[in-house]
């Protein structure tokens, strides 16, 4: 029991090291009480949180701050990607940072992977078009010769 309680203390740590974790918790009206994580790797300076804190919460303009909300894949100031949790726990609230770097950069890649597979398929239907048109083009000219 003791091997598997430490096996997943350690699948625990190993998830929020590489997940970048930050909980900004917050009273009513986005006062900031408390924060733990990493708040450097987000770019939130913990002694003058104000401009950080103001980005996140432009996120939530006209959104129900009362009902937990997920927004994936924002851009930070720092040009970090992170999905933005908010919990809502009654006149409190806290926001989720989680970095989605990596997410974001495999998303990439597929839809990079995607629009190049879209671009031959049209560059192959271009070119058995003009193919096609050579060959008539080709016939053509052997039916008025041979005439």
């Amino acid at each position: 029991v003791d091997v598997r309680f430490r096996r997943l203390r350690d699948l625990r740590a190993l998830l929020l090291e590489r997940s970048h974790a930050l909980v900004l918790s917050f009273s009513s009206y986005w006062t900031l009480r408390e924060v733990h994580g990493d708040a450097a790797f987000h770019g939130i300076d913990t002694a003058a949180p104000t401009a950080g804190v103001t980005a996140l919460q432009d996120l939530f303009v006209g959104i129900d701050i009362g009902d937990d909300q997920e927004i994936p894949f924002v851009e930070l100031a720092n040009g970090r990607s992170v999905h933005v949790h908010l919990l809502a726990e009654g006149e409190h609230f806290h926001l989720l940072l989680l970095d989605a770097d990596e997410a974001r950069a495999t998303q990439r890649s597929q839809q990079q992977l995607a629009n190049e597979a879209a671009l031959a398929g049209h560059a192959k239907s271009k070119a058995i078009d003009a193919l096609r048109n050579m060959v008539a083009a080709a016939r053509t000219l052997r039916a008025s010769t041979a005439a």
